[in-house]
Protein backbone atom coordinates (compact mmCIF):
# COMPACT_ATOMS: atom_id res chain seq x y z
CA UNK A 1 0.00 0.00 0.00
CA UNK A 2 1.37 3.46 -1.20
CA UNK A 3 1.22 6.45 1.56
CA UNK A 4 0.18 9.65 0.37
CA UNK A 5 2.18 11.48 3.45
CA UNK A 6 5.36 9.94 2.79
CA UNK A 7 5.89 10.88 -1.33
CA UNK A 8 4.25 14.60 -0.28
CA UNK A 9 6.66 14.81 2.37
CA UNK A 10 9.93 13.32 0.37
CA UNK A 11 8.58 15.59 -2.60
CA UNK A 12 8.75 18.46 0.04
CA UNK A 13 12.25 17.94 1.28
CA UNK A 14 13.01 18.34 -2.71
CA UNK A 15 11.55 21.05 -3.09
CA UNK A 16 13.46 22.77 0.28
CA UNK A 17 16.79 20.97 -0.36
CA UNK A 18 16.81 22.80 -3.73
CA UNK A 19 16.06 25.89 -2.54
CA UNK A 20 18.59 25.46 -0.02
CA UNK A 21 21.14 25.07 -2.62
CA UNK A 22 19.51 27.81 -4.52
CA UNK A 23 20.39 29.90 -1.42
CA UNK A 24 23.78 29.02 -0.67
CA UNK A 25 24.66 29.66 -4.41
CA UNK A 26 23.00 33.24 -4.12
CA UNK A 27 26.74 35.15 -4.21
CA UNK A 28 25.17 39.15 -5.28
CA UNK A 29 23.86 41.65 -2.99
CA UNK A 30 21.79 44.26 -5.51
CA UNK A 31 21.30 47.89 -4.74
CA UNK A 32 18.95 49.83 -7.25
CA UNK A 33 19.21 53.56 -6.48
CA UNK A 34 15.68 55.64 -7.15
CA UNK A 35 15.61 59.29 -8.64
CA UNK A 36 12.98 61.73 -8.83
CA UNK A 37 9.34 62.12 -8.60
CA UNK A 38 6.97 59.27 -7.54
CA UNK A 39 4.83 59.42 -9.93
CA UNK A 40 7.33 58.95 -12.15
CA UNK A 41 9.96 56.86 -10.70
CA UNK A 42 7.71 54.51 -9.05
CA UNK A 43 6.53 52.53 -12.26
CA UNK A 44 9.65 52.37 -13.67
CA UNK A 45 11.07 50.85 -9.86
CA UNK A 46 8.35 47.89 -10.53
CA UNK A 47 9.48 46.97 -13.85
CA UNK A 48 13.30 47.38 -12.71
CA UNK A 49 12.68 44.82 -9.91
CA UNK A 50 10.75 42.49 -11.96
CA UNK A 51 14.05 42.48 -14.49
CA UNK A 52 15.76 40.72 -11.40
CA UNK A 53 13.28 38.09 -10.85
CA UNK A 54 15.24 35.48 -13.24
CA UNK A 55 18.30 36.07 -11.00
CA UNK A 56 16.42 35.42 -7.73
CA UNK A 57 15.17 32.06 -9.74
CA UNK A 58 18.61 30.69 -10.74
CA UNK A 59 20.21 31.67 -7.24
CA UNK A 60 22.40 34.33 -8.08
CA UNK A 61 20.49 37.16 -6.04
CA UNK A 62 20.49 36.53 -2.35
CA UNK A 63 18.89 39.90 -1.19
CA UNK A 64 17.92 42.92 -3.16
CA UNK A 65 18.33 46.55 -1.58
CA UNK A 66 16.22 49.95 -2.80
CA UNK A 67 17.24 53.22 -2.15
CA UNK A 68 14.31 55.95 -3.06
CA UNK A 69 13.08 59.09 -2.49
CA UNK A 70 11.07 59.87 0.81
CA UNK A 71 7.19 59.06 -0.35
CA UNK A 72 4.83 55.92 0.94
CA UNK A 73 4.23 54.86 -2.36
CA UNK A 74 8.06 53.38 -2.75
CA UNK A 75 7.72 51.75 0.88
CA UNK A 76 4.32 49.99 -0.39
CA UNK A 77 6.50 48.75 -3.64
CA UNK A 78 9.47 47.47 -1.71
CA UNK A 79 7.28 45.61 0.37
CA UNK A 80 5.04 43.86 -1.79
CA UNK A 81 8.38 42.62 -3.60
CA UNK A 82 9.92 41.77 -0.52
CA UNK A 83 12.85 43.84 -0.80
CA UNK A 84 14.70 45.93 1.94
CA UNK A 85 13.46 49.86 1.74
CA UNK A 86 15.82 52.94 2.79
CA UNK A 87 14.05 56.21 2.15
CA UNK A 88 15.81 59.50 1.63
CA UNK A 89 17.56 59.28 -1.16
CA UNK A 90 19.15 62.60 -1.54
CA UNK A 91 20.26 62.00 1.93
CA UNK A 92 23.59 60.25 2.55
CA UNK A 93 23.16 58.34 5.21
CA UNK A 94 20.48 56.24 3.23
CA UNK A 95 22.76 55.15 0.72
CA UNK A 96 25.48 54.28 3.06
CA UNK A 97 23.04 52.45 5.03
CA UNK A 98 21.80 50.53 1.94
CA UNK A 99 25.74 49.63 1.03
CA UNK A 100 26.44 48.58 4.57
CA UNK A 101 23.33 45.99 4.49
CA UNK A 102 24.41 44.27 1.78
CA UNK A 103 25.46 40.76 2.29
CA UNK A 104 27.23 38.94 -0.56
CA UNK A 105 30.72 38.60 -1.54
CA UNK A 106 29.41 40.42 -4.48
CA UNK A 107 27.76 43.76 -4.74
CA UNK A 108 25.78 45.53 -7.83
CA UNK A 109 24.32 48.46 -7.80
CA UNK A 110 21.88 49.49 -10.69
CA UNK A 111 20.07 52.72 -11.49
CA UNK A 112 16.63 52.75 -11.34
CA UNK A 113 15.27 53.44 -14.53
CA UNK A 114 16.86 50.49 -16.43
CA UNK A 115 16.17 46.99 -16.69
CA UNK A 116 18.45 43.49 -16.71
CA UNK A 117 17.58 40.76 -19.05
CA UNK A 118 19.27 37.37 -19.11
CA UNK A 119 22.34 38.09 -21.34
CA UNK A 120 23.41 40.57 -18.51
CA UNK A 121 23.12 37.56 -15.91
CA UNK A 122 25.07 35.14 -17.63
CA UNK A 123 27.73 37.71 -18.38
CA UNK A 124 27.60 38.71 -14.77
CA UNK A 125 28.06 34.83 -13.53
CA UNK A 126 30.75 34.90 -15.83
CA UNK A 127 32.54 37.62 -13.87
CA UNK A 128 32.33 36.97 -10.61
CA UNK A 129 33.80 33.58 -11.38
CA UNK A 130 37.10 35.88 -12.02
CA UNK A 131 39.10 37.38 -9.71
CA UNK A 132 37.66 39.83 -7.08
CA UNK A 133 37.43 43.29 -9.15
CA UNK A 134 34.73 45.63 -10.10
CA UNK A 135 33.26 46.83 -13.53
CA UNK A 136 31.30 49.19 -14.67
CA UNK A 137 27.60 48.77 -16.05
CA UNK A 138 26.24 50.69 -19.10
CA UNK A 139 23.11 51.44 -20.82
CA UNK A 140 22.54 49.59 -23.82
CA UNK A 141 23.51 51.71 -27.01
CA UNK A 142 20.98 54.53 -28.18
CA UNK A 143 22.40 55.57 -31.44
CA UNK A 144 25.10 54.72 -33.69
CA UNK A 145 27.90 56.96 -32.00
CA UNK A 146 27.26 55.02 -28.97
CA UNK A 147 27.28 51.63 -31.29
CA UNK A 148 30.56 52.82 -33.15
CA UNK A 149 32.52 53.60 -29.38
CA UNK A 150 30.61 51.63 -26.15
CA UNK A 151 32.21 53.81 -24.30
CA UNK A 152 30.12 57.03 -24.96
CA UNK A 153 27.03 54.67 -23.43
CA UNK A 154 26.22 56.48 -20.03
CA UNK A 155 26.80 54.51 -16.96
CA UNK A 156 23.98 52.67 -15.30
CA UNK A 157 25.69 51.15 -12.12
CA UNK A 158 28.69 48.89 -10.86
CA UNK A 159 29.44 45.60 -9.74
CA UNK A 160 32.06 45.14 -7.28
CA UNK A 161 33.57 42.47 -5.04
CA UNK A 162 33.12 43.18 -1.02
CA UNK A 163 37.06 43.51 -1.23
CA UNK A 164 37.10 46.26 -3.72
CA UNK A 165 35.12 49.00 -1.74
CA UNK A 166 37.78 49.35 1.36
CA UNK A 167 36.52 51.55 4.64
CA UNK A 168 35.12 55.09 3.88
CA UNK A 169 32.51 56.87 3.40
CA UNK A 170 30.21 56.58 0.08
CA UNK A 171 27.56 59.12 0.68
CA UNK A 172 25.89 59.02 -3.05
CA UNK A 173 25.55 57.38 -6.57
CA UNK A 174 28.62 58.95 -7.87
CA UNK A 175 30.72 58.69 -4.72
CA UNK A 176 29.77 54.90 -4.90
CA UNK A 177 32.19 54.94 -8.88
CA UNK A 178 34.54 57.31 -7.56
CA UNK A 179 35.56 54.64 -4.77
CA UNK A 180 35.50 51.92 -6.79
CA UNK A 181 37.02 53.66 -10.20
CA UNK A 182 36.61 50.01 -12.11
CA UNK A 183 38.14 50.03 -15.10
CA UNK A 184 36.52 46.95 -16.58
CA UNK A 185 33.28 47.29 -18.51
CA UNK A 186 30.79 44.30 -17.94
CA UNK A 187 29.83 42.99 -21.66
CA UNK A 188 26.19 42.56 -21.46
CA UNK A 189 24.29 46.15 -21.18
CA UNK A 190 21.15 47.52 -18.65
CA UNK A 191 18.33 48.58 -20.72
CA UNK A 192 16.31 52.35 -20.54
CA UNK A 193 12.91 52.28 -18.74
CA UNK A 194 10.81 54.15 -20.56
CA UNK A 195 8.96 56.57 -18.84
Amino acid sequence: MKCFGSASRRRGYQIWQALALGLCRAMLSMLIFCEGPEERAAPRLVRALSSLVPGVVRGLIGDVHVVTPAAPGFGAIADEAGVRHYGGAPDPAAFELALGALKGPWCAALKGDQRVDGAWFDALEAFILEAPQAALLRVAPQNMAQRLVPGLASASGVVWHRTCLAGGRVPSWDGLRGALRPRLTLSARTHPLSP
